[in-house]
């Protein structure tokens, strides 16, 4: 099976913006790349084997059918995606302790 490739939708670009604004307004450079580092290591994941995330995301919180989530290793993030027949979409990556059903009711 070859990897599919990850496509970031509008709103998961500006989640990953501010979470790395976040970090940076902190003084937290280092907590920004560990971000960014830990986000490549999800999205190599679900490339690989999308099937891998968990769908109780979207039992639990709402959001379209086969929304499945992964959280981020080392920070309080979850990764939103769908697999599609040809690529990865991924449509959130939000704080744990955000309105999860709230923002994955648009998703």
């Amino acid at each position: 099976m070859t990897a599919k490739p990850i496509n970031e939708l509008r709103r998961a670009k500006q989640d990953i913006q501010d979470a790395v604004d976040h970090y940076l307004a902190g003084g937290a450079t280092a907590a920004a790349h560990g971000f960014l580092d830990a986000l490549l290591v999800v999205y190599e994941m679900i490339s690989a084997h999308p099937a891998s995330g968990s769908p109780s995301y979207a039992e639990r919180f709402g959001g379209p059918p086969g929304l499945r989530g992964v959280p981020l290793q080392a920070f309080p993030y979850v990764v939103f995606y769908l697999e599609g027949p040809d690529r990865v979409d991924v449509v959130r990556v939000l704080h744990g302790r955000r309105d999860l059903p709230q923002l994955l009711q648009d998703a």
